[in-house]
């Protein structure tokens, strides 16, 4: 097993990077690739949702596009991504339903018990202090709330990596990829990472590239 390494820094310009991303996310929506069914089953009946590590924003409009009544704060520590985000609702026509925060999610602005289900895509590699960012989700939830994590892991099958990395598109976030899956964790580091949180309730599930992470706040814990 390969050990963990943190994602270098960006060997080409944020706002270039943001614009890639954004691509690439668009067309894995295009092309059916997401792989968002179990986020929409798992929020199916809430309604105040915080989504960390928004990125280009596609996954929270996916989802709150389904509910009239849904409302979503996005946070994110680019500023680039933001500026996408607030772009890509106006698309959506959603605008008036979102809200997007730059901000670090070590210490959401945010009081406690404020939402009913907090959710991330493909950002739990880079966090910098994952516990802290678990203890932060509990802290915000309300009593019996939820979250769902999905993000890459990193004992993916080489042949099924090589595979994913020849399709990866724009080709430019190919290196990205790679460094994106040595950033990972396998389900072991993460059920580790979980229990260090406090959090008690939870279950993780593996795919060939993800891992999908699904807990409940017990409001007496």
């Amino acid at each position: 097993m390969n050990i963990r390494k943190s994602e270098p820094s960006l060997e080409i310009k944020e706002t270039e990077f943001a614009e890639l991303y954004d691509e690439m996310l668009k067309s894995m929506r295009d092309n059916g690739w997401l792989n968002l069914q179990l986020l929409k089953e798992k929020c199916a009946g809430h309604s105040k949702f915080l989504e960390i590590g928004s990125g280009p924003g596609y996954i929270g409009l996916e989802i709150i596009k389904q509910q009239d009544d849904a409302m979503l704060t996005g946070v994110d520590i680019s500023e680039e991504m933001i500026t996408i985000a607030k772009r890509n609702a106006k698309k959506y026509a959603l605008q008036n339903r979102v809200k997007y925060i730059k901000e670090d999610a070590q210490l959401l602005p945010f009081h406690d018990n404020e939402f009913d289900f907090v959710f991330s895509y493909r950002s739990l590699h880079e966090w910098r202090n994952p516990i802290v960012v678990f203890k932060e989700i509990k802290r915000v939830l309300k009593g019996n709330g939820s979250f769902y994590i999905l993000d890459l892991k990193r004992d993916i099958h080489p042949k099924i990596k090589q595979t994913v990395l020849e399709k990866t598109f724009p080709a430019e976030l190919r290196k990205s990829f790679l460094d994106s899956v040595n950033a990972s964790y396998t389900i072991s580091e993460i059920k580790e990472l979980l229990s260090n949180s406090g959090i008690e309730e939870y279950s993780v599930v593996e795919e060939p590239i993800y891992v999908h992470i699904n807990g409940t706040i017990n409001p007496l814990n």
